[in-house]
């Protein structure tokens, strides 16, 4: 049988997972570990409850002692463990308007609930990630839908809808000039009773939003139609050619 020897300045690559094993492990490990801490703070209650059941005090202070000890150790190996696979595998972005969407949804849900707010969801299925920074993307959801809830009515309706498309061919007519270029995502927002129209202005809160669109070579539309009481405000932003690939935080 022949064998192969390693010459000294050789290395040997470690085997390369790729994203679709990475998107199955990950979660399956994490679940794992879950399981495990479960399975731990279930034996630390049930050494609390048995330390006094023994007829030997000193050897239920001993067992006590060894079981917390034993516990806790086990305990930092899978968290370090659970670290050190957190900053050797990485992930690809994906779903990060959809979630910020959620996000936006869940810190104005007080103000949702007191007026009885109907939400309407409407989401392309992986949807491309887009340029825009996160922090300038939860901004620009959450004024949006903080100056929308502004005005409308008890029992209204709000639909966020989402879709991605190709630059078209012959720009829209009567549409502010806009050079488009690449494939783009449209993240809408129709406040279905919004007693506010283009007439009487632009908030200056929306003018922000729209000076955020532009600086990313995106655009924001605003669009009423009174004798219905519903207005649309869009997003357009540039699609991300690249693939985004991240880290998870450890600690």
């Amino acid at each position: 049988m022949e064998e192969k020897r390693i010459k000294a300045n050789e290395t040997i690559q470690r085997p390369f997972l790729d994203e679709k094993e990475k998107s199955f492990l990950f979660p399956l490990l994490l679940e794992l570990f879950q399981r495990i801490g479960s399975s731990l703070e279930a034996i630390r209650k049930m050494t609390l409850q048995a330390r006094n059941k023994f007829s030997d005090r000193l050897f239920g202070e001993h067992f006590d002692r060894v079981m917390a000890e034993e516990t806790e150790r086990i305990d930092i190996v899978l968290r370090n463990l659970l670290d050190y696979i957190k900053v050797n595998f990485t992930l690809q972005k994906s779903g990060t308007i959809h979630k910020l969407l959620e996000e936006a949804i869940q810190k104005n849900r007080p103000k949702l609930e007191k007026k009885n707010i109907y939400l309407l969801k409407r989401f392309e299925k992986d949807l491309p990630e887009t340029i825009v920074p996160d922090e300038h993307l939860r901004y620009m959801f959450n004024s949006i839908l903080q100056h929308g809830l502004l005005f409308m009515p008890e029992r209204g309706n709000i639909s966020f809808v989402t879709r991605s498309f190709s630059s078209p061919k012959e720009p829209p007519k009567n549409q502010t000039p806009f050079r488009w270029e690449g494939r783009y995502i449209e993240i809408s927002f129709l406040f279905d009773g919004y007693r506010k129209t283009e007439k009487e202005g632009m908030e200056f809160e929306l003018k922000l939003v729209e000076e955020m669109a532009h600086r990313h070579q995106g655009m924001m539309k605003f669009e009423s139609d009174p004798q219905k009481g519903k207005t649309w405000i869009s997003l357009i932003l540039p699609v991300e050619r690249r693939k985004i690939i991240y880290y998870q935080s450890v600690g």
